[in-house]
Formats: structure tokens, sequence, C-alpha cells
């Protein structure tokens, strides 16, 4: 349930633990990240040791390692969905195009939006054609191209490398019906070729979007700089780089949306750590580092101290999926 950083794979820790050890032995791990070596030495009958200097390394291996009760977990992980219902539904809420009803968006994608060379048009990332071309040392390489411009006979490479960003815009909604429809997902874009879905998308998931923005979040996140610095430091941490560290509070890593939906579950939670450890599992892929891929979706590094919305090389390209 965690994807922690620099994870190794369970199948292969528990062949090392086969070969190097006996039943009854002491397996320790002095680093143990999110805890699978002790885990799997639990499994195979040994006795696990897990030391690591992250809190949150401990957190994780803590509840892989010593699991609750189920029952009781289930009872309070009920408990739970009562309480954040009513206002998990208004976060999320939008409005059927097909059935007129209410409905459940699932995620939105947002693009960073650049204003092409070729054209001046602003471009979001999103419309971009993608072309295989020959660079400059014979190889091949995937680059973004205006649309524009292409309709045009002009290829014009669009990058967050050599052109202005704009701003990073919500450009399509995955929602479920919960009504009759079918398929019961669907999605729609701002530039939707149907008229219909594209004026839903503005009307109702966008002005969502918008009513959540111009309100103030009831429940408690942290607002502290990144280690604690003083206000006017910018170096936060030994991993910090200039022009890649892009933020400098933990809650920048995620929409207002998903922002106060996740304070919403940990104010629920209160001093169940099983239940924090359940919305924890949960944070990567509702913070603004889960990418929206061809095939599905990827999670971009934690160790990358940076989100895709900056100015970055790397993170420049990155069409990014917020869901809950």
């Amino acid at each position: 349930m965690h994807a922690y950083w620099s994870k190794k794979p369970h199948d292969a820790i528990d062949e090392y633990i086969k070969h190097h050890t006996e039943p009854g032995d002491i397996v320790l791990d002095p680093f143990c990240g999110s805890g699978g070596t002790v885990l799997m030495a639990l499994a195979n009958g040994r006795k696990g040791m897990g030391i690591d200097l992250s809190p949150v390394a401990i957190f994780i291996s803590r509840y892989y390692c010593i699991p609750p009760d189920l029952e009781e977990f289930k009872k309070a992980y009920n408990k739970l969905v009562t309480k954040v219902i009513p206002e998990i539904t208004w976060l999320y809420e939008t409005k059927c195009e097909r059935c007129e009803g209410k409905t459940s968006i699932a995620y939105t994608v947002y693009s960073s939006v650049f204003r092409c060379k070729g054209c001046s048009n602003d471009i979001p990332l999103f419309d971009c054609i993608t072309k295989e071309v020959i660079n400059s040392t014979g190889r091949p390489k995937k680059i973004k191209i205006c649309p524009v411009c292409l309709s045009k006979g002009h290829i014009q490479e669009i990058s967050g490398r050599t052109h202005e960003k704009i701003d990073v815009l919500p450009v399509e909604t995955s929602y479920i019906c919960t009504n009759s429809c079918k398929p019961v997902r669907a999605t729609r874009r701002y530039n939707d070729p149907d008229i219909k879905r594209q004026k839903y998308f503005h009307e109702y998931d966008l002005r969502k979007i918008q009513e959540v923005e111009e309100q103030d979040i009831p429940f408690w996140y942290p607002k502290n700089r990144m280690m604690n610095i003083p206000d006017g430091q910018r170096r936060w941490g030994v991993l910090w780089r200039a022009g890649t560290a892009n933020f400098e509070y933990v809650s920048e890593l995620f929409t207002k949306r998903n922002l106060w939906a996740i304070s919403s579950l940990f104010n629920a939670a209160g001093s169940n750590d099983d239940l924090k450890w359940l919305v924890n599992s949960a944070i990567m892929a509702l913070s603004k580092k889960a990418q929206h891929l061809k095939g599905g979706r990827g999670i971009y590094p934690w160790s990358l101290l940076y989100t895709p919305a900056n100015e970055g090389k790397k993170c420049a390209l990155i069409i990014i999926k917020y869901s809950f």
C-alpha cells in the first residue's frame, strides 16, 4: 500500500532470508524503510529488528509487522467512512451530462500551459501532439508539438526548457455516475468536441473547484515550513537543490480539494493510529506527484523534491492527475 521510495521486492528479500538464516535467527535491518525485511523475517519464523532515522519509515513498518485486530479495524473504518461521507461527497460532487443526475469526480487532470513561440497562442501541454524526431546526435527523440502550428504545416516544439509557462489548468475530468448510465465511468474535457460535455465541464467541474478555492479548510493540516525553517531561509534540507525544490510547505504538494479531503480524514481518525496509517497509505496517490500517463497512472518519486508544476526540465513535461 505504501510506495515507499527505494522499496525492494519482498520476494527477493524472502529468498535472502531463507538462504542465509535459520528459523529463530535474528534478522537486523538498520535502515528498514517500509519494513519489508522485518516483515519477511517474521513471515519465515525469524525474529525481525528494524531501525530507521525517518519517523514515517517506523510508522509504516510498525503497521506492516504488527497488524491491528481486523474486526476492530473494520468497525473503526466504517465509523470513519460514515463521518466523512458528507464532506467528501460535497468536495467531489458534479453532474452527469447523460442523465442529469448527481455524480462523483474520480480524478481531474491538470496540465501546464505554455506560450508557443511559433503562433503565440497559449497551448496546454495536454493538447500537444507527440512526435518522434532525430536529435543532433542522430538518436530518436520524442517531442511535444504545438497543434495550432501543425495545422498550418509547421512543426513547433513545446518545451518547458525553452517556452514561457503561463499557468497550470484543469483540462479533463473523469467521473463515476451512480445512476443508471452505462458505462458508469466517463470523461469530459475543457475543449470536448461534444458541446454538452464541454458545457458541463465548465459549469460543474470547474465551478466546484472554484467553490472549494473560495473557502477555508475547516480542519487542521500542517502549515509550518519544511523542516520548520525560519521565514526567509531558502535551504531546508540536505537534498535541497536550487531550481528543483519548488515548494516550501507540505500543503503545497496537494491541490486544495485533496488537502481538504485528507485533513477531514485525519480529523475523523482522531487518535486512532490504525486509521491514520490507512489514510497515509494513499497520500502519494493524492498528491501532485500522481501523474496522468497513457496506459495507467504513475507516481513521481518522493526522492525528487519538486512537483510537476515547476519550471524544471523534467517536471515541466508532466501532466498531473489528482485523484481521490
